[in-house]
């Protein structure tokens, strides 16, 4: 069995890596602070831990129902916050906004 994970601890890549249908493993950085929940769209795991991402990467191979929740939870925060026409729909508010 093949299992993919998004990886992901910079800035500005975690919000991308709900949209993949792979379960979320994220530091517990500013970035993915700010919209992951833990245990609901993805896991956070301790900044330099690597024991805790271990345990993190294991539990998501190990759950099919955990990985399954993160995944469509995940992917359902995606189409609500982050696609392109949720961005250009912000931009186009912010912009009318300020025209006022």
């Amino acid at each position: 069995m093949r299992f993919s994970f998004a990886l992901r601890a910079v800035r500005g890549c975690s919000n991308r890596s709900l949209g993949t249908n792979t379960p979320l493993i994220a530091a517990k950085a500013a970035g993915p602070l700010a919209y992951v929940t833990h245990e609901e769209d993805g896991l956070l795991v301790e900044i330099d831990d690597a024991a805790d991402l271990a345990r993190s990467i294991n539990r998501a191979i190990g759950d099919k129902y955990l990985r399954s929740h993160l995944v469509l939870n995940g992917r359902t925060q995606y189409e609500k916050k982050f696609t392109k026409d949720v961005f250009k729909a912000n931009v186009a508010a912010l912009y009318n906004s300020l025209m006022r």
